[in-house]
């Protein structure tokens, strides 16, 4: 026998699929990773809100810094007052809808299918803003627990799509540097020998080293030498010197 613990019948199966969708959409997303596992930890009931502190023994009387209401996950993130401006200001400042889950939540459980259904429906521009608002305004009432003024709504937003975008630009940095194409080597044409060469410079010591292999058009190894040299002011010389030493080598080779 098989036991449905998550539904029964067509129902079950349903929610199942969009929490899956959920799940995927989330880690898809186009954010830093610690915003993703901060609302990983939302979905997961893992965040150190009032109700949460209380219910585990952990600390009593904490309430909404902004509002001072119960502070639940739901009420942080959407239902306080300083939280549906937030929403409402990203909707001003990038033009996207942001409609939050639905309100109708009751219990944790509710919440955690509430939020994955959410984040599945959203498309992907909608989504990274929205994880990157509810990390950052997270933070920003964090530190305003600390005596210091809760940020503005406008401000967070702000915040968020500039990190973003910061964010977007050092990736895309990153994946050209990684997609930069490799130059490899090329034979000289018939009948030519190509020399290579390379030098290192010590500035600490002022000495340097060279290197060089001659191949011919085939790629085969024909003759490769190494130097050592000093008092060398400066890491041009050592080039200079290795150009020198491929001539001198060259020559002595007949090629």
């Amino acid at each position: 026998m098989q036991l449905n613990l998550n539904g029964t019948g067509r129902e079950g199966s349903s929610r199942n699929i969009e929490e899956h969708k959920g799940w995927l959409a989330l880690w898809a997303a186009e954010v830093p990773g610690k915003a993703k596992i901060h609302v990983w930890r939302l979905i997961q009931n893992g965040l150190a809100v009032g109700d949460e502190l209380q219910r585990r023994n952990i600390k009593e009387g904490v309430r909404c810094i902004a509002c001072n209401q119960e502070e639940t996950l739901l009420h942080r993130f959407w239902k306080c007052p300083h939280s549906v401006a937030i929403w409402e200001s990203a909707s001003q400042l990038t033009g996207l809808p942001f409609v939050k889950p639905d309100a109708m939540v009751r219990t944790y459980h509710d919440l955690h299918g509430r939020v994955l259904d959410w984040l599945g429906k959203l498309d992907d521009k909608e989504l990274s803003i929205s994880v990157m608002i509810m990390y950052q305004a997270w933070l920003a009432r964090n530190d305003a627990r600390d005596e210091v003024c809760i940020a503005t709504p406008s401000v967070i937003v702000r915040r968020s799509l500039a990190l973003l975008e910061e964010w977007r630009e050092a990736q895309q940095s990153r994946i050209q540097l990684e997609t930069r194409a490799v130059e490899h080597w090329q034979p000289p044409a018939e009948g030519w020998t190509k020399a290579n060469t390379d030098g290192a410079f010590l500035a600490r010591e002022g000495v340097g080293a060279s290197g060089l292999i001659l191949r011919d058009h085939h790629g085969r190894f024909v003759e490769g030498s190494c130097r050592f040299f000093t008092a060398i002011p400066d890491p041009e010389r050592v080039e200079l010197l290795a150009c020198k030493e491929a001539l001198i080598l060259a020559k002595e080779k007949d090629v």
